[in-house]
């Protein structure tokens, strides 16, 4: 485990993500109607924030040597 903790953030900073398009459900999408949705949303939430559980783990393997050929 490297992170296991409570996050605080402001609601505009999705709002953010999904305007650089770094969600892929927001690929296709036209500029216009993304952008105006966001405005939309930005007028809707102000400076409400969201709380959510930020876990960071890391897994490691060692890699088995292969069986031989079956003859």
């Amino acid at each position: 485990m490297i992170v296991d903790r409570e996050v605080t953030e402001p609601l505009s900073r999705r709002l953010d993500m999904l305007e650089q398009r770094a969600s892929r459900h927001v690929l296709r999408v036209p500029p216009d109607a993304l952008r105006r949705a966001a405005a939309e949303a930005r007028r809707e939430v102000g400076d409400r924030t969201v709380t959510f559980r930020r876990v960071e783990a890391m897994a490691t393997w060692t890699r088995f040597p292969s069986a031989p050929a079956s003859a």
